[in-house]
């Protein structure tokens, strides 16, 4: 029981650490190009339960835009459109600078 309580507690704190103010001043800008990687799936199992044959499954993780917004004390990365990232520039007001969508 307590290991389930103190997992909760990082999943929260992990959360609360991501999360980006919804506007700021714009201190950087990334851009992740699609990516493709290789997951390992379990099709079959033995009679103890442990995996008995895996099979690659190709995973695709689309294109993204990211801004990171500073709000006083509150810091973080921000997923944006692809418009947002383009007209967002380094010391720019978010949301301001991304304009109407």
């Amino acid at each position: 029981m307590a290991r389930r309580i103190v997992a909760v507690l990082v999943a929260v704190l992990a959360f609360a650490a991501c999360s980006a103010p919804e506007k700021g001043t714009v201190y950087g800008r990334w851009y992740y190009p699609e990516s493709q990687w290789v997951q390992m799936v379990c099709t079959a199992y033995a009679k103890s339960g442990a995996c008995s044959f895996q099979v690659p499954v190709i995973q695709t993780d689309p294109e993204r835009w990211s801004i990171g917004l500073r709000d006083g004390e509150e810091e973080g990365q921000r997923s944006v459109t692809e418009r947002e990232y383009e007209s967002c520039r380094v010391g720019d007001e978010y949301p301001d600078c991304g304009g109407a969508e």
